[in-house]
């Protein structure tokens, strides 16, 4: 508001903008984890834990895109600012308030 964005310009650059960077993301995750799965002398070098990291940031990266794509699309009327955002907030200061998440869609 200090700089006059009003809070739903910030949610439409979130977002789009966010959006396309998660898309951007996840294109390059995909190609780091087929490489990773598909030359013969990267995956020799490869231990399971490189592997299993791969594959679990590239899950993280498709529930995100997912839930900022289709969450929007579905439930516009949901802000992830009053619920998820104050959480990760709070998780991110060692105080966690399982309460903010009680109303947060699958």
């Amino acid at each position: 508001e200090a700089i006059g964005v009003n809070n739903h310009i910030y949610h439409i650059g979130a977002v789009y903008i966010g959006s396309v960077f998660g898309i951007i993301t996840l294109i390059g995750m995909l190609l780091l984890t087929l490489r990773r799965l598909s030359i013969k002398n990267v995956r020799r070098l490869s231990s399971f834990s490189d592997i299993f990291v791969n594959l679990v940031l590239l899950i993280i990266l498709i529930m995100g895109c997912y839930s900022t794509l289709v969450t929007n699309a579905i439930q516009p009327e949901f802000d992830y600012r009053q619920t998820i955002a104050i959480w990760f907030r709070h998780l991110f200061m060692f105080s966690p308030n399982a309460d903010l998440m009680l109303n947060v869609p699958w």
